[in-house]
């Protein structure tokens, strides 16, 4: 799947479901053999409803979708050529649009009560995408971040400590891409043919630690994988680190996206594809550039909220039964 400016939605299946109650974790090792056999944390396969907020500089032009750059630049799609030359001065440049992404009107604690009101019961927040700009302070992104360029503020620690403090019931969880369209060191690990790993071992590994110990985020959605392989991008190592040791190891679910040919094999829960149906339902949304969820998105997320004060019920917790369950007259 990809984010757009519209709303859109993609499913996602459990591996591994199970809803027993306190799950004693075993030591994990670096190897898909042994990380395949964590149980699924209880609480996703319960949570059933989730939103993804897709929101970075890409949000200013609010042209397409999240692959603005790549479009206009690698690709040179006419559409995006004549997007640029018709709304933006001669040499402008993408690292331009930081400056006009203000996040001036941007509420934590509105889009948390409107997070509660959807009822979902947790959250994917893309703190980076393939441009390589943090939506944090990240030390690993040095003028190419939420604080040091553009609004000036930590965006996604803003909301994941209004949402902590005001809606603990959803879970907080991230989106992050393992790799960067232009950054110098990927594309000369890249030239390399992933022979050399400058990228990962000074990059995307460190922000991913950095995410986890700061931020303690309860889904990692990865992304960004499929141009190498799992050993190049060291995803064993982190995630046995990430169950074994780490400050969300009990909790903590991720997707399939750690190197190309894991898809639909390895992870939590798996994705498979852009826009996958089966499973959990991750509704997305759009802000604009000022920090605002625009009026049709809030509209449909306030309605589903209001179909599942119906009819929630039969959808969060549910498990294929044998006999159903009648909640109005027990027994």
């Amino acid at each position: 799947w990809w984010c757009t400016q519209e709303e859109e939605d993609v499913g996602d299946a459990a591996r591994g479901s199970t809803h027993t109650k306190g799950v004693a974790w075993a030591g994990y090792d670096p190897t898909w053999e042994s990380l395949d056999t964590r149980p699924l944390p209880p609480w996703y396969d319960g949570a059933k409803i989730g939103i993804m907020i897709c929101w970075g500089l890409y949000s200013v032009p609010s042209f397409g979708n999240e692959w603005f750059w790549n479009a206009w630049q690698s690709s040179h799609s006419s559409k995006y050529v004549k997007f640029m030359e018709e709304n933006f001065k001669p040499n402008f440049t993408y690292q331009d649009f930081a400056a006009e992404f203000t996040a001036e009107f941007y509420d934590p604690a509105e889009w948390a009560r409107l997070f509660n009101a959807s009822g979902a019961r947790y959250t994917v927040f893309v703190s980076k995408h393939h441009e390589g700009y943090t939506m944090w302070p990240s030390r690993y992104s040095w003028n190419w971040n939420s604080m040091d360029v553009g609004p000036k503020r930590d965006l996604f620690g803003d909301l994941t400590r209004t949402m902590r403090s005001t809606t603990p019931h959803i879970h907080v969880g991230v989106y992050h891409s393992l790799y960067e369209w232009y950054n110098p060191l990927y594309l000369e690990d890249k030239n390399n043919h992933y022979m050399t790993n400058d990228f990962v071992s000074r990059k995307t590994l460190p922000e991913l630690y950095e995410l986890v110990k700061d931020y303690q985020p309860e889904v990692i959605w990865s992304d960004g994988d499929w141009e190498a392989k799992d050993w190049y991008w060291n995803s064993t190592i982190f995630l046995a680190w990430l169950f074994n040791e780490s400050p969300v190891k009990d909790t903590v679910v991720v997707n399939d996206r750690w190197g190309a040919g894991t898809a639909c094999q390895h992870g939590s829960f798996y994705n498979c594809q852009d826009r996958y149906n089966p499973g959990n339902l991750l509704v997305n949304v759009g802000p604009t550039h000022d920090g605002r969820i625009p009026p049709i998105m809030e509209e449909r997320l306030r309605q589903l909220g209001s179909w599942l004060d119906i009819n929630g019920d039969a959808v969060y917790d549910s498990t294929p039964w044998v006999h159903q369950n009648d909640t109005v007259t027990p027994g």
